[in-house]
């Protein structure tokens, strides 16, 4: 076998191990279900999505709302990046800036609302 291909077979082997370690490490974190427990968003969505999955004996009622997220991120990565290598190197950073001001803005007209999502849980 060539250097490289033996090469890109040891990167690859170490890129699906480490998947598999993150995977597991988020799957225990869901499982343990200790609040506050950070781990990284996408991936914990991505494990949501299997883990909650009808081939694993989840409800799956879930799925649709996180591919969506994770379609989201992959979508604002690839917008950040091609803002990178074709646009300004601070264009990414003025429209995190931007939208960030426009979800802040739908969350306070939003939050203004008298619906019932509002208002606070309470004990019974």
């Amino acid at each position: 076998m060539p250097v490289m291909l033996r090469e890109a077979w040891a990167r690859f082997t170490l890129i699906v191990l480490l998947a598999l370690g993150l995977g597991v490490q988020n799957s225990a974190a869901r499982a343990l279900a200790v609040p506050d427990l950070t781990t990284t968003v996408l991936t914990l969505t991505i494990t949501g999505i299997a883990a909650d999955s009808h081939l694993t004996g989840g409800a799956g009622n879930k799925a649709g709302r996180r591919v969506l997220s994770a379609c989201a991120m992959l979508l604002g990565a690839v917008a950040g990046a091609a803002a990178v290598l074709h646009g300004h190197p601070t264009l990414p950073l003025l429209l995190a800036v931007a939208i960030l001001a426009a979800a802040s803005a739908a969350a306070t007209a939003l939050a203004r609302t008298d619906a019932p999502w509002t208002r606070p849980l309470t004990e019974k």
